[in-house]
């Protein structure tokens, strides 16, 4: 992997070797956070005027699939709960607390048991285009960053990819976080040494037909299977991935490009993850899996003869809308496949 990966694991256990630091969320008084509507009554002929729980489709495919993932788990679901009942908002700041007690997270999954708050979920992605809303989106993250809260912040794309054992990437993510405070008490006892590095995904590994399975690291089957891809000669390389920040995201975040180089040109996969906030695995991992499974759909295309390669002007133009970091150059070149380099200057 190449290019620049951002620093999201600020205050877990992931790659750190140390406990989390205690967090300034408040706990679910019933497991369940009330979610308050104008409604005037039909009675009397007048129009009623309630708002809908959902802002858009997005937000009721996240809460249908988390639902169901907790119902499966012992957790449970709150929508559209304001910022000010799920955190201690006494450390912000003036214009922060005003923001705290208008804006709210479109879910909040917390454990039916004692209402622990697991983490908040932003489920509509890239779609606040305007600058006004993208400097809200930023302080909600800054915000969540402030008071240890963790925020996933997804798109359609991770809703709508299924990945193997997983309804989605958002339930794969949500899966993941009980195991990330599990290893993070572990690091604290001193069960895990400091010195050695343990991800959630890493958990449950163990020989099925004489392979590794990593039952929480659905990439990992889908890596296999190229290997197979290019030993059937379908594509002539494993292929290759690389990471970036890309700019179109309202709150910033990490996007990977997934190439596969065939005889008659180039496949990409794309993969996107939105910045959030104390993730229980790297930023880029969670893009990596979603353009390895999105390549994985066109070589399956491809072999079946209904999707045709890139040539090398389009995959040069679809992946310089990233931001790269220096060193990274793309050449078209003057045969079917693009030219790639990195260039490490070294330091000085």
């Amino acid at each position: 992997m190449g290019g620049q990966q951002p620093d999201c694991l600020q205050g877990t256990a992931n790659k750190r070797g140390h406990a989390p630091e205690k967090g300034r969320v408040r706990r679910s008084g019933e497991g369940h956070l009330a979610v308050a509507f104008v409604v005037s009554s039909r009675r009397g002929g007048g129009m009623a005027r309630k708002k809908r729980l959902f802002a858009n489709a997005n937000e009721a495919t996240g809460h249908r699939q988390l639902t169901e993932w907790a119902r499966a788990n012992g957790f449970v679901i709150s929508s559209q709960c304001s910022l000010s009942q799920v955190l201690d908002v006494d450390a912000l700041t003036g214009a922060e607390r005003n923001y705290a007690f208008m804006a709210s997270f479109d879910l909040v999954v917390a454990r039916s048991g004692d209402g622990e708050i697991l983490f908040a979920a932003e489920v509509d992605g890239e779609s606040h285009k305007s600058a006004a809303a993208q400097r809200k989106d930023r302080l909600k993250n800054m915000i969540c960053r402030k008071l240890n809260m963790p925020l996933v912040r997804v798109g359609p794309t991770a809703l709508s990819t299924k990945l193997d054992g997983f309804a989605s990437a958002l339930t794969w993510i949500a899966t993941l976080f009980p195991h990330a405070d599990a290893i993070a008490d572990a690091y604290s006892s001193g069960a895990i040494p400091s010195d050695e590095i343990v991800f959630p995904t890493d958990i449950g590994v163990d020989f099925v037909g004489g392979k590794l399975h990593f039952p929480l690291d659905p990439v990992v089957s889908a890596y296999n299977r190229m290997h197979q891809y290019v030993a059937d000669g379908h594509v002539l390389r494993f292929p290759a991935t690389f990471n970036a920040n890309y700019a179109g995201y309202s709150a910033g975040g990490t996007v990977t490009f997934a190439l596969a180089f065939v005889e008659t040109g180039t496949l990409v996969g794309w993969g996107g993850c939105l910045t959030g906030n104390d993730l229980p695995i790297p930023e880029h991992d969670v893009s990596t899996t979603l353009a390895v499974v999105d390549l994985e759909q066109q070589i399956l295309q491809y072999i079946g003869g209904i999707r045709t390669p890139l040539a090398p002007p389009a995959v040069v133009a679809r992946m310089r809308r990233a931001q790269w970091a220096k060193g990274w150059s793309f050449d078209e070149g003057g045969g079917v496949h693009p030219v790639i380099k990195f260039t490490n200057e070294g330091k000085r």
